[in-house]
């Protein structure tokens, strides 16, 4: 499992308070041994181009950043990922950081949404 963080300096500081939980967030990960990338960079130039992440700046400038990228594919931009995020994406175990992975229900225990379809 692949799961990249660009940001650049201006983007710790805009958002240092996030950055701050964040950051333990890393530190929790990597106490278990999970570990993700955080790449700083300065320009898109910066970022391989065959990475969605080089696109999305390129287009849309630095101030998108920070962009994070699982397995190719954006999962969040202009903030970093979220405790829940980090925890699904990563398969990270329950109690680690400060939420569990989500788990949907199997599909035969969810009771329809509406009446007409409803089992007996």
């Amino acid at each position: 499992m692949s799961l990249t963080v660009y940001e650049s300096n201006d983007c710790r500081k805009r958002l240092c308070e996030d950055r701050g939980r964040f950051e333990g967030s890393v530190k929790a990960l990597a106490d278990h041994g999970i570990r993700l990338e955080r790449v700083l960079i300065r320009c898109a130039e910066d970022i391989d181009p065959q990475d969605e992440a080089f696109e999305i700046v390129s287009k849309e400038g630095l101030q998108v950043l920070p962009v994070t990228v699982y397995e190719g594919a954006c999962v969040t931009k202009g903030e970093y990922p979220s405790d829940q995020e980090l925890a699904d994406y990563l398969d990270v175990p329950d109690g680690v950081l400060s939420t569990n992975r989500y788990s949907v229900s199997a599909a035969n225990d969810m009771e329809s949404c509406c009446c007409c379809c409803r089992r007996n």
